[in-house]
């Protein structure tokens, strides 16, 4: 379904019939640079909205990734300059694609010491009041914060694990968090710690 989703997404500023071609793991709409942003096994694609066609195909090197038969996809965001950060769902490792140059790079992330290492991220989403990186692990239901530099991730203590969590979403101070079902995290200001709570997380 929420491949459908998309795809629908895709037609509507694709009204000509510029879509991808094969499986589409997640997809991002920088309307404010008139992109849009895919996912695929194969790399991500880029495409202009207003020219309705494609301007790069980004392979990611030592892109490391489980899939659906293990959880969940891994995932892309965008920060406030349109650059994209992509996770792997199994490894702590992430790959940023500059929006100006398309540049890829690879970062390995230093991880709290007590932490698992075999931690990868089903969900990242940009925070712009926190100016940081927010990401779910599917397997072990964590939240963690990435510094924009992509240097360290650190974990974030949760009053409830969110085991299963494959989509963020930031509404006002809220993160909503997609598992099977619902939750609503309310982050305390210093993103050291937070409060889930199984409900709608509405507005």
């Amino acid at each position: 379904m929420a491949r459908l989703v998309v795809f629908l997404l895709f037609l509507t500023h694709f009204p000509h019939g510029v879509a991808m071609e094969g499986p589409v793991l997640r997809q991002v709409l920088d309307t404010a640079r008139g992109r849009a942003w895919t996912l695929a096994p194969d790399g991500v694609h880029v495409h202009s909205l207003p020219e309705r066609r494609k301007i790069a195909h980004l392979k990611l090197p030592g892109w490391i990734v489980a899939g659906e038969l293990y959880g969940c996809t891994p995932d892309l965001a965008l920060n406030e300059w349109g650059d994209a950060v992509v996770t792997s769902d199994i490894v702590p490792v992430v790959w940023k694609v500059h929006a100006g140059s398309f540049a890829v790079s690879r970062h390995e992330l230093v991880l709290d010491r007590d932490t698992d290492r075999e931690v990868g991220f089903a969900a990242i989403a940009w925070s712009p009041r926190h100016r940081t990186f927010l990401a779910v692990s599917f397997h072990h239901g964590t939240l963690w914060r990435i510094d924009p530099l992509l240097r360290r991730a650190q974990k974030v203590a949760l009053s409830s694990p969110l085991p299963g969590a494959c989509q963020l979403a930031l509404r006002g101070t809220k993160l909503c968090v997609y598992t099977p079902q619902e939750w609503t995290v309310h982050l305390a200001p210093d993103l050291r710690s937070a409060h889930a709570a199984r409900k709608a997380c509405v507005d």
